[in-house]
């Protein structure tokens, strides 16, 4: 099964410390999350507030990017839970704190495939 992770604020020296191929670890449980299989870099965003409108509108943040990574695992499923065979619990909107390469970020966990 894969899922996605969208790793938030990454600085942009940082986003090709991780490769195809690269095995994802929680850092909080130290348990595996699985393999990336892909990796889509997009501007990290953040809100500002437009002085001229006064409306608040998302901005590029300069020199950071999200890092969405697409993780391959094995995993078992009940009719509650999605779990990779390491244990490590796979639940839509999570806040994740992993390491893939040589890249460590925060971020949530976003997507499912069916």
């Amino acid at each position: 099964r894969s899922y996605t992770v969208e790793l938030v604020d990454v600085l942009d020296q940082n986003v090709d410390k991780v490769a195809v191929g690269d095995t994802v670890i929680d850092k909080v449980k130290n348990l595996d999350m699985g393999v990336v299989t892909d990796i889509e870099v997009q501007p990290a965003m953040t809100t500002q507030l437009d002085e001229d409108t006064m409306i608040l509108q998302q901005v590029p943040r300069e020199g950071y990017s999200s890092v969405i990574l697409t993780i391959e695992s094995t995993t078992t499923e009940t009719e509650y839970s999605i779990n990779t065979t390491s244990g490590y619990l796979v639940r839509i909107g999570v806040e994740v704190y992993c390491a893939a390469g040589a890249l460590e970020a925060g971020g949530y966990l976003t997507g499912v495939a069916r």
